[in-house]
């Protein structure tokens, strides 16, 4: 169902149903959001990477469970896509970095696993794919996850065409925040984007997190925007690794959290 194993600071969660393409039914939906959930109450775990076995990252919902549903009432059904809605939200407000490594193709809620993710890697050959409309569906729960990556009118376009797009294409559209031209190049741009963000302070990196998710409830430039923003870093700085972060660049050493 999972694969999941730690690495010093690095948690890192596999999607173990090759054979149906990582397909979610409702055992992985919740292994997946208790799996999460243990990493971010681990301390020593710093960044957390998500991707999927064999061949494809997810091919979104399970055919199988999708059989059964649909002979199910609506209440039913709305349980059901809030059991999925839940693991999504745990995973898109985790206040450690997240990375999806997508490989192959991502359909459905796929797209939503890398877009609720604060990074995507991608090759030339990922592809993504909403293609709900198709089967006279929606992307319900994945929606806000679609819409605070691409946009509206990005996130409408490909929701209503179910347009499968690829490699850089995705990554100008905003699916892929880190392109490799190569396949190969994958697991080294993996190990580069963990090294560089172990570099940062965990608590500001919770924290700028907790920024962006805040700004945007507000109208921008208001003042309760701005209020928002500056009652954070007012934060930030008062914060005992916003001390040792400025007390350690003024010395020249390392500082405290590079240590770990």
């Amino acid at each position: 169902m999972l694969q999941s194993y730690q690495d010093g600071a690095v948690y890192s969660i596999t999607l173990n149903r090759s054979d149906v393409h990582n397909a979610l039914n409702p055992d992985m939906i919740e292994a997946l959001k208790n799996t999460i959930s243990t990493a971010i109450n681990n301390d020593e775990i710093r960044v957390i990477t998500l991707t999927g076995a064999g061949k494809n990252f997810c091919a979104g919902a399970d055919l199988d469970h999708m059989k059964e549903i649909a002979n199910a009432s609506e209440t039913e059904n709305k349980q059901d896509a809030l059991m999925l809605s839940s693991m999504f939200e745990t995973l898109a407000t985790c206040p450690k970095p997240t990375i999806a490594i997508v490989n192959g193709a991502a359909f459905g809620g796929g797209v939503g696993l890398a877009c609720a993710c604060d990074f995507v890697i991608g090759d030339k050959d990922t592809n993504f794919c909403l293609s709900e409309v198709k089967l006279g569906l929606i992307p319900g729960v994945i929606s806000p996850h679609i819409i605070r990556s691409l946009g509206m009118r990005q996130a409408k376009a490909l929701s209503l065409s179910a347009r499968r797009v690829y490699g850089y294409e995705a990554f100008q559209l905003g699916l892929i925040t880190d392109f490799c031209s190569e396949h190969e190049d994958l697991d080294k741009k993996r190990e580069s984007l963990i090294s560089n963000l172990l570099k940062g302070s965990p608590n500001a990196q919770s924290h700028v997190k907790k920024l962006i998710d805040g700004a945007v409830k507000y109208d921008d430039l208001s003042q309760e925007q701005t209020d928002f923003c500056a009652e954070q870093i007012a934060q930030a700085r008062a914060s005992d690794d916003g001390q040792e972060g400025l007390s350690a660049f003024l010395s020249k050493r390392t500082p405290t959290w590079q240590k770990n």
